[in-house]
């Protein structure tokens, strides 16, 4: 199971599942949180929408990372 915190900043779904691979549908810049729950086993990210130049970049990192 894969979701997200504020879907107004950006949308997640499995792309891949068998592989990982997620796809991110941003919304606007921002930040949010997203959760995959594995049975009992939860990893939570922290998705980073942003302007880098000009172009639109995601950037994403276990919660509570730099």
């Amino acid at each position: 199971m894969l979701s997200v915190e504020a879907d107004a900043i950006a949308e997640v779904a499995f792309e891949q599942p068998e592989e990982g691979r997620i796809l991110i549908e941003a919304h606007k810049y921002g930040e949010t949180g997203i959760t995959v729950t594995d049975g009992e086993k939860e990893y939570r990210y922290t998705i980073v929408i942003y302007d880098d130049n000009g172009v639109d970049r995601a950037k994403i990192e276990p919660a509570g990372q730099p």
